[in-house]
């Protein structure tokens, strides 16, 4: 079963292309810490089926 998380931050690298401007997303979770993680990460979380 998959987890619902809401993009909050995004940190870009300094590229112009637009497929390599975003390098990291985050937000925060349930308990109120913040979760990060990279734009590969989150692609293959989301294909696994773990986040929406």
């Amino acid at each position: 079963m998959s987890s619902r998380h809401e993009i909050k931050c995004i940190n870009k690298t300094n590229r112009t292309s637009a497929h390599e401007r975003i390098e990291r997303i985050g937000g925060m979770n349930g308990t109120g810490t913040w979760w990060s993680l990279t734009q590969q990460e989150a692609i293959a979380g989301i294909e696994e089926g773990r986040w929406e």
